[in-house]
């Protein structure tokens, strides 16, 4: 997670708004993704809507803003630390696509 930035945007990697979540390029591509699109990503603990950029990423990695996406995490803590666990894995679809679903299902 992109912690070092608490603001409406971040600097660093040039993002306006914190509903975004960055992967790597190759992985925009291989999923029919462009800069901007909007997602759904959803976990076993929650869902959370946003748009993607390209990122310095790892192959098949998201890297997403907290507390934005505290969504996205399951309440699991090391037992001798105390310290939660910020990772989570995800299906992430694009927003159309779930749209036109759940309008089917309504």
């Amino acid at each position: 997670f992109n912690s070092i930035i608490h603001g409406k945007g971040d600097p660093l990697v040039g993002i306006r708004s914190r509903d975004t979540v960055l992967l790597a390029e190759e992985d925009l591509q291989r999923l029919g993704l462009r800069e901007g699109d909007r997602v759904v990503l959803r976990s076993e603990a929650g869902e959370m809507r946003a748009q993607v950029r390209k990122g310095p990423c790892r192959k098949n990695h998201i890297q997403a803003y907290w507390p934005e996406c505290n969504v996205l995490c399951a309440r699991v803590y090391d037992p001798q630390s105390g310290e939660p666990d910020y990772n989570a894995m995800v299906t992430l679809e694009k927003a159309e696509a779930v749209a036109v679903a759940e309008s089917r299902v309504a």
